[in-house]
């Protein structure tokens, strides 16, 4: 596909970015606001809500932890690069 390259560079990006912390941490309140609403109304018992609140969750857990991948890769990229001088 020819713009593949182009998805992956910008999913790389916004997964470097500090916004992508900012998403992960707001759709982590929301899913639990989202849970606790659930919890009181439905007791928990439709299996829908389940299923939203376990892919939410999911993404938004997989988001911080690939960014803070990212960012240990960066800052081992640039000690590697820039050795230290004595």
């Amino acid at each position: 596909n020819k713009y593949s390259r182009t998805i992956r560079k910008e999913f790389a990006e916004f997964i470097g970015s500090s916004s992508s912390l900012y998403f992960g941490v707001i759709l982590i309140a929301i899913t639990i606001a989202f849970v606790v609403d659930a919890t009181s109304l439905l007791h928990m018992s439709d299996m829908i809500v389940i299923i939203a609140t376990a892919v939410l969750l999911t993404t938004a857990f997989l988001t911080i932890l690939a960014y803070f991948v990212q960012r240990i890769r960066f800052k081992r990229k640039t000690n590697i690069e820039k050795p230290d001088t004595l």
